[in-house]
């Protein structure tokens, strides 16, 4: 394994004290060529429903075989749990419940910022992609994710202290050397939260380069599309997706990321036991509120993280025709180089 992160996100409640705000969190190991020089990173952005980020990213070295100096990002994992700890901050936990405790001065210059949030997993995770049928876990490729988190705990925002609460989402993903950078051309993770009480998880990695705004891929190999009614109880997953981008801000020359992107995902042909129920889903994204990072010369890799509004429907039949409009806030984290 060369290249590992871990994800937490959570859009808080009408309740708390940041109604309709937020929040990303990434503790990510990448292999050395990915970005280069500094490619162990701290993510922490916070979004309000107005158009204000705090956060960003910290980037920091990582030792050659920890000499002269100990690395910035220590990850410790037992039966009893795991501890990613990258310098002040931390996140801990065994499923079903983590703690994730951010105090990173350098994250933001202009706000100082103090996160400490308890995670709780009602229901079972699932693996998104693995190289093993069976113990899975040892996978030298894999992902999984817990969707319908309950998160509650506190946000110091320069002084003030914000009690919070909401519903989150948890992504550990981790990948072999034999996965190299340029298989991979950038990636789309998407965690909705539907008013109507519904979760949604959308993810997308690019085998090929997306050169253009309107780049789209009928045939989606590492694509992913969970909609659960119950955080996660139950669970239906959509396999026959067409991804279409419908606007996208220019990075470098030939690079764009998007900021509208169409989803839409359907039960037919390949789903058997979901075809009689013709499900059909219908999602736009649209991002509202990100913090942009780019990685210059050599890298040119450049990332968006942050809130996005959600708009759609969908259609299924049973006894009788059912059509049902969708509206909610998520989180995206769009990456392309």
């Amino acid at each position: 394994v060369n290249r590992e992160w871990w994800y937490f996100t959570s859009v808080f409640s009408s309740g708390s004290d940041l109604p309709g705000w937020t929040i990303s969190i990434s503790i990510n190991h990448m292999a050395r060529n990915d970005i280069f020089g500094k490619p162990d990173m701290l993510i922490a952005t916070i979004q309000d429903p107005n158009g204000k980020t705090y956060g960003g990213i910290v980037e920091r070295e990582r030792p050659l075989l920890g000499i002269l100096r100990e690395p910035s990002l220590v990850a410790e994992g037992s039966d009893k749990g795991f501890k990613v700890t990258f310098e002040d901050s931390y996140v801990q936990g065994v499923a079903p419940n983590w703690r994730v405790y951010i105090n990173q001065k350098d994250i933001d210059d202009k706000n100082n910022i103090v996160i400490d949030l308890q995670y709780f997993a009602p229901s079972s995770g699932f693996w998104l992609f693995n190289s093993r049928i069976l113990d899975k876990s040892d996978s030298n490729t894999g992902s999984y994710m817990f969707t319908g988190c309950e998160v509650k705990g506190t946000i110091v925002l320069n002084g003030f202290t914000y009690r919070v609460d909401g519903i989150g989402h948890h992504e550990h993903t981790w990948t072999s050397a034999l996965i190299t950078k340029n298989l991979i051309n950038g990636w789309d993770l998407c965690h909705i939260k539907l008013n109507n009480g519904w979760n949604i998880y959308y993810n997308k990695y690019y085998i090929l380069p997306q050169y253009k705004a309107t780049t789209a891929t009928k045939i989606n190999p590492f694509a992913n599309l969970i909609i659960t009614t119950d955080q996660g109880e139950t669970v239906t997953i959509l396999e026959n997706l067409d991804i279409k981008i419908l606007e996208s801000d220019k990075l470098f020359v030939l690079l764009n990321i998007p900021i509208k992107t169409k989803v839409t995902a359907t039960s037919a042909v390949t789903q058997i036991i979901l075809d009689p129920y013709d499900i059909v889903l219908d999602l736009n994204i649209e991002a509202d509120n990100t913090y942009w990072h780019e990685w210059k010369f050599p890298s040119y890799v450049g990332t968006k993280i942050g809130r996005c509004s959600v708009s759609g429907s969908i259609t299924w039949k049973d006894d009788k025709d059912h059509n049902v409009d969708l509206a909610g806030i998520g989180t995206i984290w769009n990456i392309r180089h």
